[in-house]
Protein backbone atom coordinates (compact mmCIF):
# COMPACT_ATOMS: atom_id res chain seq x y z
CA UNK A 1 0.00 0.00 0.00
CA UNK A 2 2.83 2.56 0.95
CA UNK A 3 4.19 2.22 -2.94
CA UNK A 4 1.04 3.18 -4.01
CA UNK A 5 0.62 5.89 -1.79
CA UNK A 6 3.57 7.53 -2.80
CA UNK A 7 3.05 6.63 -6.42
CA UNK A 8 -0.68 8.54 -5.98
CA UNK A 9 1.43 11.59 -4.22
CA UNK A 10 4.08 11.39 -7.04
CA UNK A 11 1.14 12.10 -9.85
CA UNK A 12 -1.33 13.84 -7.44
CA UNK A 13 -3.79 11.52 -8.38
CA UNK A 14 -6.69 9.40 -6.38
CA UNK A 15 -6.24 6.54 -4.54
CA UNK A 16 -8.99 3.56 -4.56
CA UNK A 17 -8.49 1.21 -1.82
CA UNK A 18 -10.39 -1.84 -2.93
CA UNK A 19 -11.13 -4.92 -0.56
CA UNK A 20 -12.71 -8.02 -1.58
CA UNK A 21 -14.23 -10.07 0.49
CA UNK A 22 -13.99 -14.08 -0.90
CA UNK A 23 -14.81 -17.56 0.16
CA UNK A 24 -14.33 -20.46 -1.98
CA UNK A 25 -17.41 -22.76 -2.18
CA UNK A 26 -16.20 -26.13 -0.97
CA UNK A 27 -18.43 -29.48 -0.91
CA UNK A 28 -18.26 -30.29 2.39
CA UNK A 29 -20.12 -34.04 3.56
CA UNK A 30 -22.25 -32.09 6.50
CA UNK A 31 -25.50 -31.24 4.69
CA UNK A 32 -25.66 -27.86 6.85
CA UNK A 33 -22.81 -26.28 6.35
CA UNK A 34 -23.61 -24.42 3.39
CA UNK A 35 -26.52 -22.33 5.13
CA UNK A 36 -23.43 -21.17 7.41
CA UNK A 37 -21.80 -19.51 4.23
CA UNK A 38 -24.04 -16.39 4.15
CA UNK A 39 -23.36 -15.89 8.19
CA UNK A 40 -19.99 -16.49 7.32
CA UNK A 41 -19.72 -13.91 4.38
CA UNK A 42 -21.78 -11.10 6.64
CA UNK A 43 -19.18 -11.60 9.55
CA UNK A 44 -15.75 -11.03 7.05
CA UNK A 45 -17.51 -8.23 5.38
CA UNK A 46 -17.60 -6.74 9.04
CA UNK A 47 -14.71 -7.37 9.80
CA UNK A 48 -13.28 -6.16 6.73
CA UNK A 49 -15.07 -2.75 6.76
CA UNK A 50 -13.60 -2.59 10.30
CA UNK A 51 -10.34 -3.29 9.09
CA UNK A 52 -11.12 -0.53 6.21
CA UNK A 53 -11.50 2.16 8.87
CA UNK A 54 -8.88 1.19 11.31
CA UNK A 55 -6.48 1.41 7.68
CA UNK A 56 -8.01 4.96 6.44
CA UNK A 57 -7.77 6.47 9.74
CA UNK A 58 -4.77 5.46 11.20
CA UNK A 59 -2.42 5.97 8.10
CA UNK A 60 -1.15 9.36 7.54
CA UNK A 61 -2.51 10.56 3.81
CA UNK A 62 -0.59 13.48 3.09
CA UNK A 63 -3.58 15.13 1.94
CA UNK A 64 -3.72 12.50 -0.84
CA UNK A 65 -7.68 11.75 -1.81
CA UNK A 66 -8.87 8.59 -0.36
CA UNK A 67 -11.91 6.53 -1.87
CA UNK A 68 -12.76 2.82 -0.40
CA UNK A 69 -14.45 0.47 -1.88
CA UNK A 70 -15.71 -3.12 -0.25
CA UNK A 71 -16.83 -5.90 -2.50
CA UNK A 72 -17.81 -9.67 -2.52
CA UNK A 73 -16.79 -11.49 -5.05
CA UNK A 74 -14.02 -13.22 -6.85
CA UNK A 75 -10.79 -10.86 -6.05
CA UNK A 76 -9.50 -10.37 -9.80
CA UNK A 77 -12.99 -9.40 -11.05
CA UNK A 78 -13.67 -6.81 -8.49
CA UNK A 79 -10.41 -5.31 -9.25
CA UNK A 80 -10.84 -5.03 -12.62
CA UNK A 81 -14.56 -4.36 -13.00
CA UNK A 82 -13.61 -1.65 -10.39
CA UNK A 83 -11.06 -0.38 -12.04
CA UNK A 84 -13.11 -0.34 -15.06
CA UNK A 85 -16.11 1.25 -13.07
CA UNK A 86 -14.31 4.29 -12.08
CA UNK A 87 -11.88 4.62 -15.41
CA UNK A 88 -8.43 4.15 -13.84
CA UNK A 89 -5.60 4.93 -15.46
CA UNK A 90 -3.22 2.24 -13.74
CA UNK A 91 -3.87 -0.39 -11.46
CA UNK A 92 -1.14 -1.25 -8.65
CA UNK A 93 -1.53 -4.92 -6.56
CA UNK A 94 0.55 -6.61 -4.74
CA UNK A 95 1.53 -10.27 -5.06
CA UNK A 96 2.59 -12.92 -2.25
CA UNK A 97 4.61 -15.07 -5.03
CA UNK A 98 2.75 -17.86 -4.09
CA UNK A 99 4.08 -20.45 -6.43
CA UNK A 100 4.03 -24.50 -7.53
CA UNK A 101 1.31 -26.54 -6.24
CA UNK A 102 -0.23 -24.09 -3.81
CA UNK A 103 -0.13 -21.81 -6.84
CA UNK A 104 -2.35 -23.98 -9.23
CA UNK A 105 -4.58 -24.96 -5.93
CA UNK A 106 -5.31 -21.29 -5.13
CA UNK A 107 -4.38 -18.93 -8.14
CA UNK A 108 -2.79 -15.55 -8.37
CA UNK A 109 -5.39 -12.27 -7.89
CA UNK A 110 -2.00 -10.04 -9.41
CA UNK A 111 -1.73 -12.92 -12.34
CA UNK A 112 -5.62 -12.77 -12.79
CA UNK A 113 -5.21 -8.73 -12.64
CA UNK A 114 -2.63 -8.62 -15.25
CA UNK A 115 -4.41 -10.67 -17.74
CA UNK A 116 -8.13 -9.38 -17.51
CA UNK A 117 -7.82 -5.45 -16.95
CA UNK A 118 -8.35 -2.92 -19.13
CA UNK A 119 -5.62 -0.57 -18.53
CA UNK A 120 -1.77 -0.90 -16.96
CA UNK A 121 -1.03 -3.28 -14.12
CA UNK A 122 1.72 -2.55 -11.81
CA UNK A 123 2.49 -5.35 -9.56
CA UNK A 124 5.12 -5.25 -6.43
CA UNK A 125 6.14 -7.51 -3.95
CA UNK A 126 4.04 -7.69 -0.76
CA UNK A 127 6.92 -8.03 1.53
CA UNK A 128 10.63 -7.87 0.90
CA UNK A 129 12.56 -10.60 -0.43
CA UNK A 130 16.03 -11.80 -0.02
CA UNK A 131 18.81 -10.82 -2.03
CA UNK A 132 20.03 -13.81 -4.87
CA UNK A 133 22.85 -15.04 -4.34
CA UNK A 134 25.67 -16.12 -7.16
CA UNK A 135 26.02 -19.45 -8.03
CA UNK A 136 28.89 -18.70 -9.55
CA UNK A 137 32.55 -19.46 -8.33
CA UNK A 138 35.47 -17.41 -8.36
CA UNK A 139 38.32 -18.49 -10.39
Amino acid sequence: MLYAQDFANQFESKLILLNSVHFQYYVASDEYARYDLPRLTQYAEKAARKQMRDLVKKTDWGGLQVETSLQTGHPGQQICDGARGCAADLIITSTHGTTGFKHVLLGSTAEYVVRHAHCPVLVVPSHERPALTSTKTQT
